[in-house]
């Protein structure tokens, strides 16, 4: 039991790391219109500037500056302290349904007993409260270099697994194709060629673990909780823990009191010792019976035996801590080191000491690096892909050709990719949460010199808008289609040759369909598309201002019911040309239905009618002109699928209404906190409340509505409706608090700044 309860702790702790490193990735945030938080009017000018100095002091004043990434959160009672108060929480707790799940859950033997361990257990009490001050200050959580090393080996192995098996899904396809195994094949199945999934797959996994297993290692790795009146209460709590451990703990592995630095730490070290007897050699067995060879399975065994988890844990003024590592290195670092919050690339970071920062992140460029996606992978299944072929089907010089070929082509997709930067981010209680981000790696292809002038044309104020620009897009247009025309390149010289004359008609059949196609389309992207819209910026919309009555076919509502409308605007730099690809578009598309169609081989007296697009109504809209398309039948009739077309402006959407009103020139959307008027790469906002006004209308509609099963039901079934109503309308009036988020990502000297405010309200 003993044992179970260790290994849930380390598991736990653990994950509090891996979640750490998440929240240093998904924080925003920007440097611009930072609003004090009202709570601080009315104290006095030195408590507040007292406040302010302890704020300002965190755990990045004594983890080491080249650490790979560091988190911390901080006024945790605070914020838990805000949201308990709240009106909303208030009104939740205040449901009878709620509170009769209370009542339930105090009459619990479990709950009783653990009511009676802490009236009469002092230590059980003293945990209580130490672990209430340890999650009421700061949480941090950091990593030394380590960690770069684990994580390149870990994605490099999560890599070839994919790949492995992609080559199982080929191998198994051609097989089954093939027909049923002969008696001649039994033998591959074992050694994982072919047959089972499973043994394959375990094979391959093994086989790439033995690749990078010089990077599969403990990462050093800190968790800090810093106290602030129960220190004296935590030594006697350890020394208790340390005692039970080794005086019961079924693990030959003991827990040794060190001093690192002065400070006291409690140790133990897990290590193969800690495997129950046996356990290696069932391990091994199951390898072998999977496909692997004695020396794969004996090197995974050694593998295995070589791993060692060192837990420490003790008190550094002000925090307690727990190291989790290979060794204790990390640890005797902390607090001699040179501090992150001293280095150059923390300085953002420290421009918003005093203020109410609820959490800092960062993150190195090594350890940003290293997690990078590879564009190498579509190398390497392309090669997984040609491998599968019998080796006399295989064109001479064509694997090496298509290596060249590929090689480029990974160059090219990695020269599209930001450079690896290291991440700096900060939020503040302000309202809700402001956010900013730094980083130096400006995403190629986006313009960030001029305002996003587009979201002009969001149609008023829509749920959703996500707006960018583009400093150009024709050059990654050529390079696509040069890799597609030298991929079409190798299949005809070297591969079309190759097939059987049955396999080899249908694919002319094919090919004298799809390259018209194909030719047609790259035609108008190259002559008109691309020119239309180079360099130009894109607005996403999604408002609910539409209502539908009709939702499939015969499905008609009592009442019509507000419904997500998606729509699309771009900037058009040259509307004639944009005509004149849609145009093409289209004939192609007539053309290529024809085609197919002819090919089908009719009999006599049964060819059908040749399709044409249908021409769709054309409206005229104030210096511009909408083109309205039909809606299927079993649509409502207020979807209309349209394209409007203004001399600068193109809007795609599903409601005329929605169209026009997009069409239209307004002021730009107006934030708070985050400036939307000036220049940007990307603009993101979210309004919760129009969601939150469409689900309720839909829910209403729902408790309105009865099934038949409901209707046989009666009473009984009203009564239920009438229990759940009010909570759904509180549970939705709850998270109303949350109003929206808005971000925009920019330019400030040479750092990206990703500034966002999640705005909060409790009404």
């Amino acid at each position: 039991m003993k044992k179970a309860l260790l290994i849930i702790v380390i598991v736990l702790l653990a994950g509090v790391a891996v979640w750490q490193i998440c929240q240093v990735r998904k924080r925003k945030a920007g440097i611009e219109q930072i609003a004090r938080v009202g709570e601080d009017a009315g104290k006095p000018a030195a408590v507040v500037a007292e406040e302010e100095k302890k704020e300002g002091v965190t755990a990045a004043s004594i983890v080491p500056a080249d650490c790979s990434f560091f988190g911390t959160n901080l006024l945790l009672k605070d914020q838990f302290v805000k949201v308990r108060d709240s009106a909303a929480m208030k009104r939740l707790l205040s449901l009878p349904i709620v509170q009769v799940q209370l009542l339930q859950l105090r009459s619990l033997p479990q709950f009783q007993q653990a009511k009676e361990l802490l009236e009469t257990s002092p230590m059980a009490r003293d945990s209580i409260e130490v672990a209430k001050d340890a999650l009421s200050n700061e949480v941090f959580v950091c990593g030394d270099t380590s960690w770069v090393k684990f994580l390149a080996s870990f994605v490099a192995w999560t890599n070839d697994v994919r790949i492995g098996n992609f080559k199982a899904g080929i191998r198994e396809g051609i097989r089954g194709a093939q027909g049923p195994l002969g008696a001649d094949d039994t033998g591959d199945v074992a050694s994982g060629a072919i047959g089972k999934s499973e043994a394959f797959n375990t094979v391959e996994t093994v086989r790439s673990l033995l690749k990078h297993r010089e990077g599969l290692f403990t990462p050093g790795t800190l968790i800090g909780f810093k106290l602030s009146g129960s220190e004296e209460k935590l030594q006697p709590i350890l020394e208790r823990i340390t005692a039970r451990i080794n005086e019961s703990l079924a693990l030959p592995a003991t827990v040794n009191q060190v001093e690192i630095n002065g400070n006291r730490y409690y140790t133990m070290a897990i290590t193969r010792d800690a495997v129950p007897e046996g356990t290696f050699e069932k391990i091994r067995g199951r390898l072998e019976g999977a496909g692997c060879t004695p020396q794969e399975a004996s090197e995974f065994i050694d593998w295995a035996k070589s791993i060692k988890v060192v837990v420490t844990a003790g008190y550094c003024k002000p925090y307690f801590i727990v190291s989790i590592g290979s060794d204790n290195a990390f640890l005797e670092r902390l607090g001699k080191a040179e501090p992150l919050d001293g280095s150059p690339v923390f300085a953002p970071v420290n421009r918003f000491k005093g203020r109410r920062v609820a959490s800092t992140g960062y993150a190195s460029w090594q350890m940003a690096a290293a997690g990078r996606f590879d564009p190498g992978q579509f190398r390497e299944m392309a090669r997984v892909l040609i491998d599968a072929l019998p080796e006399e089907k295989r064109p001479e010089g064509f694997s090496e050709r298509l290596d060249e070929e590929l090689e480029k082509f990974s160059r090219e997709i990695e020269a599209t990719m930001p450079v690896p930067s290291e991440i700096v981010s900060v939020s503040i209680l302000n309202r809700g949460v402001e956010s900013f981000t730094f980083s130096k790696s400006p995403q190629p292809g986006v313009d960030y010199t001029r305002p996003l002038t587009i979201l002009e044309h969001a149609g008023g104020s829509p749920m959703l808008a996500v707006a960018g620009g583009s400093s150009g897009c024709a050059g990654e247009y050529e390079s696509l289609r040069k890799w597609a025309l030298a991929s079409y390149g190798l299949v005809q010289t070297y591969l079309a040759p190759e097939l059987g004359e049955e396999k080899r008609e249908k694919y002319e059949r094919l090919r004298s369909v799809a390259i018209p196609f194909l030719r047609a389309v790259d035609e108008a992207t190259r002559q008109h598309l691309v020119p239309a819209v180079d360099a130009g910026q894109s607005l996403l919309v999604v408002d609910t201002g539409m209502r539908i009555s009709k939702l499939w076919k015969d499905r008609v509502l009592e009442s019509p019911l507000p419904f997500l409308m998606p729509a699309y605007a771009i900037e058009l730099k040259d509307a004639a040309q944009f005509k004149e690809a849609v145009k093409a578009y289209a004939a192609a598309s007539e053309e290529l239905v024809n085609s197919a169609d002819r090919l089908k081989q009719v009999a006599p007296g049964d060819e059908e009618a040749e399709f044409s697009v249908p021409a769709p109504e054309v409206k005229p809209l104030e210096e511009g002109k909408v083109f309205l398309y039909t809606p299927s039948k079993w649509l409502d009739a207020e979807i209309q699928p349209n394209l409007a077309v203004k001399d600068d402006l193109a809007v795609f959407s599903l409601s005329p209404g929605q169209t026009e009103a997009m069409c239209r020139k307004e002021e730009m959307p107006e934030n708070e906190v985050v400036a939307m008027d000036l220049p940007s790469g990307c603009v993101f906002q979210f309004r919760l409340e129009p969601l939150i006004g469409c689900v309720r209308e839909w829910v209403n509609y729902r408790f309105r509505e009865r099934s038949p099963d409901e209707a046989a039901e009666g009473e009984g079934a009203s009564a239920v409706t009438a229990i759940l109503k009010q909570p759904v309308e509180e549970l939705l009036n709850a998270i109303g608090t949350f109003k929206g988020i808005t971000s925009r990502t920019y330019m400030d000297g040479d750092y990206v700044v990703t500034h966002s405010w999640a705005e909060f309200r409790d009404e």
